[in-house]
């Protein structure tokens, strides 16, 4: 069991849980050894005992903080979304702030990734009492105004979306890059901006929101990257625009 931390641990335990997911996104979470955890995190290994107990309870910590993080930004998209005031604008914010989020958060997500590859699936409880519940919170929200609109068709729906959001924000955006073929001078927030764009067109798409010409595009040059002209094709469309 890990020790309950008081107000002036709080640094140490998150520095070490930090350490821990960023070794744990990268490698095999069994060969990651607490020696090498304490020496990355600036700690003796007695210290990292006294927290965590032991790795199999450091991981099962990294794992609980994740779903943590992803509890409170399910809220913040909930809570976001409706403010908008209708299913377009409030599918365009969780698109691009669960996006931004993923990005921010790449380690964390390699280390989920890498549980479920081992594992094969989802623990039983989390998709029964957190996955579960969320696409249906989400399904009911969005089929308050889609009324034509199975529970099931949306369920899976917004699972899709979830899943694309989250293996775009996997991709390093040197790989983004490549993708889009773009110019070698634009920058990785353009990267970024110009994926974002995409998935909220395909998010639209997929929930089966009509698409009109308007909010979701984007108002800056900075979004348009210039994109080398030795592949220009006549068929390309979207917010990227070769030159």
């Amino acid at each position: 069991m890990a020790r309950q931390k008081g107000a002036n641990s709080e640094v140490t335990y998150n520095r070490i849980l930090g350490t821990a997911t960023r070794l744990f996104s990268c490698c095999e979470p069994s060969t990651v050894s607490l020696r090498r955890i304490a020496s990355e995190s600036g700690v003796t290994i007695g210290t990292l005992i006294h927290y965590f107990g032991s790795r199999d309870e450091l991981f099962r910590l990294c794992i609980d903080s994740f779903y943590e993080r992803i509890a409170a930004l399910r809220e913040e998209l909930l809570i976001g979304a409706l403010a908008r005031g209708n299913l377009r604008d409030g599918i365009i914010y969780a698109v691009r702030r669960g996006f931004r989020f993923g990005c921010e958060n790449r380690g964390a997500l390699r280390m989920r990734m890498v549980s479920l590859i081992r594992e094969g699936k989802v623990e039983d409880d989390i998709f029964e009492y957190f996955i579960v519940p969320t696409l249906q919170d989400v399904g009911m929200r969005i089929r308050a105004t889609l009324p034509g609109a199975t529970m099931r068709r949306l369920r899976v729906a917004v699972n899709s979306v979830v899943i694309l959001v989250v293996r775009y924000a996997l991709t390093e955006p040197a790989q983004l890059k490549m993708l889009l073929d773009a110019d070698k001078n634009a920058t990785e927030e353009q990267v970024l901006a110009a994926i974002e764009e995409y998935l909220v067109d395909i998010a639209m798409r997929t929930v089966g929101v009509a698409i009109t010409a308007t909010s979701h595009e984007a108002d800056s040059e900075d979004v348009r990257i210039l994109i080398s002209s030795r592949s220009t094709r006549a068929d390309e469309t979207g917010p990227i625009r070769r030159t």
